[in-house]
């Protein structure tokens, strides 16, 4: 099916979910691109963003295109969070968030993340 970005109203708030669940290698490399410029796109300059990459497996490539979008969209991008990395991962978002100044934040659950997200 490929990556997906999808709007949720919750608790009076928009957010974005940034879909990347299961994807992997060729997969990533072929939607993060796609999903950023969509990202820009959007009339929001303020977004609150969820990444999901629960059960996803990120090459080293993957994680170049992620600092890139990440970059890419900061200036669009109030707050985010990213559920489903694991310990490893975690290492991997603190180079994302390092370069591209982006801090997302990494939590267990969905809810835990729009939690955050909505708070100010």
């Amino acid at each position: 099916m490929g990556a997906r970005i999808f709007q949720e109203n919750y608790k009076g708030k928009k957010i974005y979910i940034h879909d990347f669940h299961g994807m992997s290698g060729e997969e990533l490399l072929r939607d993060i691109p796609l999903l950023a410029k969509e990202t820009l796109s959007k009339t929001d300059k303020a977004q609150l963003i969820v990444f999901d990459v629960t059960d996803g497996k990120a090459s080293p490539k993957a994680v170049l295109a992620f600092k890139k979008a990440a970059a890419d969209i900061r200036p669009v991008t109030k707050k985010a969070a990213i559920i489903g990395v694991t310990s490893l991962q975690k290492i991997l978002l603190n180079s994302v968030n390092l370069i591209s100044s982006l801090g997302a934040k990494p939590f267990d659950s969905m809810q835990e993340a729009k939690d955050w997200l909505i708070r100010e």
